[in-house]
Order: structure tokens, then sequence, then C-alpha cells
């Protein structure tokens, strides 16, 4: 199992931002790191808009309410250079009460942190 960067998510309740345990999250190639968010306050989803150095095709990760998602292990090839990847972030959140129609207050809140893919050693 490849050694994890664990990355929590939430909504800060007096600036209404989005907020990470880590701004970027910091992987390595030959570990075949990967990175797993935690998102307590509401549902996230990550999309990797450019490249990705995950596996995933659709390059986009949903975190449910209360748990986790993980991008599975780093494949792309090692680098002496830093690697960045901008990722989107959007978090929904349930407000108290409901819509004129009934229907749940849902709010979004977005971010654009990175993942960080470390050079290798020489």
């Amino acid at each position: 199992m490849p050694p994890k960067v664990d990355v929590k998510i939430w909504v800060d309740p007096v600036s209404k931002k989005v907020m990470f345990s880590s701004e970027s999250a910091h992987v390595g190639v030959r570990g075949q790191q990967e990175v797993v968010w935690h998102c307590d306050v509401g549902r996230a989803k990550i999309h990797f808009p450019g490249n990705s150095p995950f596996r995933d095709i659709d390059k986009t990760y949903h975190c449910p309410h209360g748990g986790s998602v993980s991008t599975g292990g780093v494949v792309v090839e090692p680098s002496k250079k830093a690697r960045h990847y901008r990722y989107e972030v959007q978090v929904q959140v349930v407000k108290p009460g409901r819509t004129k129609s009934g229907k749940p207050q849902v709010v979004t809140f977005k971010k654009d942190p990175e993942v960080v893919v470390d050079p290798e050693p020489a």
C-alpha cells in the first residue's frame, strides 16, 4: 500500500473560505505516494483541469460528507525538478432551513490549491 499524504478540507465559518491542512500536498514518485482528501463539513469535488500526476483518467475525485477519497499512487516519471499540478476544490455545504420551493439550501465554496511532485534524488 503506498504511503499517504492526508489533506483535510474545511470551510472557515468566519471568512467563508475553503481551508486546507496543507495548501501544497507534496508527494514522491519512488514511493508511489498518494493524496487522501478528508472533508467533514460537506461534499467535496476535487478536479485537475490540466495534467494530473495520478492515474484517474477523469481527473476528478468525489469526497463524501464526513468521508475521504484517495488518488492512488503517483504515476508520472521521476524528475530532477519539482512539478506543480493545480487542482480545483468545490465544497458543497447544506445550510439549515429550506428554500422557498422546499429544497435544502446548498452553498458552494471553491479554491485552487496544488499537488507538488517532489524531485527525486540524483
